[in-house]
């Protein structure tokens, strides 16, 4: 498939935007990309060069990364985007209502676009993340872990998430009236702290 990536990108770097078109590439696309980050940024003039780009490549799909909001809005095209939909500007937004289908990474975001009437969103939570890149890092620990603060009892169940993959975590913090310490977290609870007097 012939694909034109209308994206802010900057190429060879961490820049997400450049995911995209390294994991489309492998898989078999013809990619393009227009970069809605070079100069000029004027809507009208980045908008024209846009169109004489879709008319010189003829693309089967038009990708709009969200990112910049250099061009008028696109009728027909895939939209991309990490962030909630507020966080948008209001032509990208118009973008990503006229998109045939809007790709985003947090599924709580799906309800905000379908009240913003997109015709089709779906959520790859871990999309365009490339392993060349993004690999684990063998890291030794250097400190010890720990927490200081109140401890209420919707803030424990956290708490004891860290302390599995911690065990040596240590916790002091005070305990609410009425609220208990789980049980889970006895082996790390080391007492109230409060500023040393002198």
């Amino acid at each position: 498939m012939k694909i034109l990536l209308v994206t802010p990108i900057a190429l060879g770097s961490a820049d997400p935007h450049y995911f995209w078109f390294k994991a489309l590439k492998q898989l078999g696309h013809q990619v393009k990309i227009f970069p809605l980050n070079h100069f000029p940024l004027w809507k009208p003039v980045k908008s024209w060069q846009l169109r004489r780009e879709i008319l010189k490549f003829n693309p089967d799909k038009i990708f709009f990364s969200a990112g910049k909001d250099a061009v008028y809005p696109l009728k027909t095209n895939v939209f991309f985007t990490g962030v909630a939909p507020e966080t948008l500007s209001a032509a990208e937004k118009m973008i990503g209502q006229m998109a045939d289908l809007v790709v985003i990474n947090d599924s709580t975001h799906i309800q905000l676009w379908q009240n913003l009437k997109a015709k089709r969103a779906i959520c790859l939570p871990i999309s365009a993340v490339d392993p060349g890149y993004f690999r684990p890092a063998k890291i030794k620990p250097t400190s010890p872990v720990s927490f200081v603060g109140s401890l209420f009892s919707d803030r424990q169940p956290q708490l004891a998430q860290i302390a599995k993959l911690y065990p040596k975590l240590k916790i002091w913090g005070w305990l609410p009236p009425r609220v208990k310490l789980l049980p889970s977290l006895k082996a790390n609870y080391q007492g109230e702290a409060w500023e040393n007097k002198s």
